[in-house]
């Protein structure tokens, strides 16, 4: 009878030992996890010209309040600039709306670079914005933004891409 009674109080502390990890565990998961996984958009942009370059983004949210154009990013010759997009914009909606617009500001017997595309048509302006996309900015022009070809490794991650600005 001391025997069985030995054996029951053994697994108590094995079943209070494991229910204690599994608690621990499910704690750190939570933790490190609190906002699921990291789905949000990386963009690095590399300057491989003599001239600072200005970029301008346009990107798809959830809903028109939520897409986005944002400019201007300056970067300095054979600099790079990374832009990660606010984790509320779910990669899901980006992967196919996302574009950008560069132009370069030329020093003195430099000519003037552009990158632009077909992809859509937006409104930039000569001060730094952060609008809705469709919105107009007033003195702006009109340019046509580039597509950006966003790679993600699965389903559940982010997305990325790099671009690289040439002469």
């Amino acid at each position: 009878m001391l025997q069985n009674t030995r054996w029951s109080a053994v697994l108590a502390v094995l079943s209070l030992c494991g229910l204690i990890m599994y608690a621990a565990a499910v704690q750190s998961v939570q933790a490190s996890d609190a906002d699921g996984p990291d789905r949000r958009v990386r963009l690095t942009f590399n300057n491989r010209t003599s001239q600072k370059v200005l970029v301008a983004i346009s990107y798809v949210g959830f809903d028109t309040a939520n897409d986005r154009k944002v400019g201007w990013y300056a970067i300095a010759p054979g600099k790079s600039k990374k832009i990660v997009l606010p984790k509320e914009i779910d990669v899901t909606f980006t992967l196919d709306g996302t574009g950008y617009y560069a132009k370069s500001v030329p020093g003195p017997g430099q000519k003037k670079l552009q990158w632009t595309g077909k992809f859509m048509k937006l409104s930039v302006g000569r001060k730094r914005f952060n609008c809705q996309r469709e919105e107009t900015i007033k003195d702006g022009w009109t340019v046509g933004f580039r597509k950006i070809k966003l790679k993600r490794a699965d389903e559940y991650s982010g997305a990325s891409a790099t671009i690289n600005l040439k002469e």
